[in-house]
């Protein structure tokens, strides 16, 4: 924004008739002298105005020492309005002559333009060069002065001051237009470099999906093929009922390989779209664990492995929450511990630990088996959404992905999924299940052997 021209002239003389044709030759701010009048028709050689044009009438201000000439330039500097010119007579008896408040004003002021004016040869002009410098600041204005020479010295001087003001402007109009510049390429860069990142993450993850796709239409076709293979063999004339009943626990575990693995997808969608509502509903904790065992011991015995479950301390006899999605959850832990286990058993475990004064109280259930175990290396992506398990070394490989179904489904829950795990030493995943508030609930020291199932005591209490 531009500013207006500075016209403001000081004039630091102790004879208040200078002080008074000053005004006459450069008016006052508010009339045009009639001295100054004449002094512009004789200098551009156009008829004397009757009144000068606002544009260019100066703004004069007296001061009759140097000490007060000193105090004037402080206090516009102070409010932001300097003076632009200083006439300055150099005798001014028995303060500062006009040479020392030159040289102090340029010191406070470094853009102001100084005219001295002298009738004496006071100074030669090695001294005035030794005590001011060499500075194009500084004019020197002989008396008695012509009145063309004070309206040519007070334009020009102004108009240099006004200038080198502007030209400020422009240069520190130009570097902030630079910065601007340059940070706005910046930003630019920092987007590209953003959106280089995002497309090659969403390749690599579209890559790895179809990756992860291909393998686990590999894996439903091959269980697909052997349910088929089973069936057919079933219905095959001329067996025993040993091989025939066989065939029908092969096609039974692999259907509900192929259901697990269609209700970790739908499970994986519905997080993914937030359109699952968990339930909270009474279920009894320790029948919940009767029930994943029961589901689940057919299939450990058909793989040669040792399915146990324990409860440890006592238990509440109720909690609220979504039996359905916990036993899920717990569904698939087993699944997968069965699934890498080659021999020795998998057992679950139920307790409820011991909180701190504040924390909410969770259930723990753990699921501990006896495979290879995962490097500790590879833990921190046993969770992620497509892994490729081969990765584990002896764990085995396939598309399974329940376990990043099982955390993210638990965390929802507002609970969480561990792991504690080591080569060799098998895998623990803990699942702390929030348990809501157990003010008035009942608890039983062994609540597995004498609880009712999860939907007896919904339908108890709905009947309550």
């Amino acid at each position: 924004m531009s500013q207006p021209e500075n016209r403001r002239i000081l004039v630091i003389d102790d004879n208040a008739s200078i002080q008074a044709d000053y005004r006459k030759i450069l008016g006052d701010g508010r009339e045009s002298g009639p001295a100054g009048s004449e002094a512009r028709s004789a200098f551009f050689g156009e008829p004397a105005p009757a009144a000068t044009p606002a544009g260019c009438q100066f703004e004069l201000e007296s001061a009759y020492q140097g000490e007060e000439g000193l105090a004037r330039v402080r206090e516009a500097l102070a409010a932001k309005k300097p003076y632009a010119l200083a006439f300055v007579d150099v005798r001014m008896p028995p303060g500062l002559d006009g040479v020392e408040t030159a040289s102090q004003m340029f010191a406070l002021d470094p853009d102001l333009q100084v005219v001295l004016c002298t009738a004496f040869a006071d100074y030669t002009w090695e001294d005035l060069g030794r005590k001011l410098g060499k500075s194009d600041r500084l004019l020197i204005l002989k008396k008695p002065f012509d009145p063309i020479e004070v309206v040519q010295l007070a334009t020009a001087l102004s108009e240099k001051w006004n200038s080198a003001r502007r030209e400020r402007q422009n240069l520190a109009e130009a570097r902030r237009a630079e910065m601007e510049a340059r940070a706005y390429a910046a930003s630019i860069a920092t987007v590209n470099h953003a959106l280089e990142a995002a497309h090659a993450s969403a390749e690599a993850t579209s890559t790895t999906k179809f990756e992860f796709l291909g393998r686990l239409a590999a894996v439903l076709q091959e269980s697909s093929t052997a349910l088929h293979a089973s069936l057919e063999l079933a219905c095959e004339p001329g067996q025993n009922e040993q091989s025939h009943r066989e065939s029908l626990e092969t096609a039974g575990a692999r259907c509900a390989e192929i259901c697990n693995t269609a209700r970790n997808l739908a499970l994986q969608s519905s997080l993914d779209l937030d359109a699952l509502q968990p339930a909270y509903l009474p279920y009894s904790p320790g029948a919940l664990l009767d029930e994943v065992v029961a589901r689940w011991r057919e299939r450990a015995q058909a793989r040669g492995l040792h399915l146990t479950a324990e409860c440890r301390g006592a238990l509440p006899l109720a909690v609220r929450g979504d039996a359905q999605l916990v036993g899920g959850i717990l569904d698939a832990l087993v699944d997968n511990a069965l699934r890498f286990t080659p021999s020795g058993s998998v057992h679950l475990t139920l307790r409820l630990p011991l909180r701190d004064e504040g924390e909410e109280p969770a259930l723990l259930y753990s699921v501990i088996d006896t495979g290879p175990g995962i490097p500790l290396e590879a833990q921190a992506s046993a969770f992620e959404a497509f892994v490729h398990e081969a990765g584990w070394g002896s764990r085995g490989q396939g598309a399974h992905f329940s376990l990043n179904t099982a955390r993210r489904l638990m965390r929802f829950l507002g609970g969480n999924l561990e792991l504690e795990s080591a080569p060799g030493a098998g895998c623990r995943f803990h699942l702390h299940v929030p348990a809501g508030d157990l003010a008035g609930v009942e608890f039983a020291l062994h609540p597995q052997a004498a609880l009712p199932s999860a939907s007896e005591v919904q339908q108890a209490s709905e009947s309550r």
